[in-house]
């Protein structure tokens, strides 16, 4: 990666594995299902009772409209709170003047993401806890509960692509909430395409100070809004009947 990158300071270099004596040695069931191995019990029950409960819980069945998931904050106020040096999140606090490129403010709402998930996790441990009549957790235990949910939480495990949050920011772009600084940076590809253009920096323009949380919210909505929740409806009544007909 770094060879490729013409050794960006971001990039990791590539680390090579290879089998050891143990792995060798191991039957075939152990590499089927390496999970049960690592873990042979979660919560203190045995692994194979704990996802016979799993899947009898509500995530594991379509949930109801009223029941859908919602993000612990939208990725426009994760922005508009970034570009203002706020550090949302626990992410850094950067310059606003200078602002920041749209890939690292993708990476640190992910990173938020995830350690709201962690948070939550973390928190439904302390509520058993309780229900059992145990004591919560303390100060010390709670930061330990929360380090091992986050090496286990896999960057990937909230579905936000970059493509759908760059056409997020573009809308914000269209808006005028966000304006680019005077500086830029070269890309990873640039090593191998020269002409390919730079990273831009972002940051929040006056309008985007003194627009309200409301229009941050939904940004698509605050740029078009004659898509109408009946809009989408419409949309979607005609997609199913095009379904149908085709079948």
């Amino acid at each position: 990666m770094q060879e490729a990158t013409d050794y960006h300071r971001d990039s990791h270099p590539r680390k090579l594995y290879r089998l050891t004596e143990e792995g060798i040695a191991a039957p075939d069931e152990d590499w089927a299902h390496p999970q049960r191995i690592l873990y042979p019990e979660i919560a203190d029950m045995p692994i194979e009772d704990y996802f016979r409960e799993k899947r009898r819980e509500r995530k594991y069945r379509r949930p109801r409209k009223e029941e859908w998931f919602l993000r612990p904050f939208t990725a426009g106020l994760f922005i508009r709170e970034y570009l203002m040096g706020l550090g949302p999140e626990d992410s850094p606090k950067i310059d606003p003047d200078e602002g920041d490129y749209t890939e690292h403010i993708f990476y640190y709402y992910k990173e938020a993401l995830r350690r709201a998930y962690a948070r939550d996790a973390v928190a439904w441990e302390n509520e058993r806890q309780l229900r059992k009549g145990l004591s919560p957790y303390t100060l010390e235990k709670y930061a330990e509960r929360l380090g091992w949910h986050l090496e286990r939480i896999p960057y990937k495990l909230h579905r936000a692509r970059y493509h759908s949050f760059y056409r997020y920011f573009h809308y914000l772009q269209q808006l005028g909430f966000v304006e680019p600084t005077d500086r830029e940076e070269a890309s990873y590809i640039q090593g191998n395409y020269p002409d390919a253009p730079p990273r831009t920096y972002y940051r929040l323009s006056r309008k985007g100070k003194e627009a309200p949380e409301y229009e941050w919210f939904r940004p698509q909505l605050t740029l078009y809004p004659e898509l109408t929740p009946q809009y989408f409806s419409e949309k979607n009544r005609e997609r199913r009947q095009r379904a149908t007909t085709r079948s």
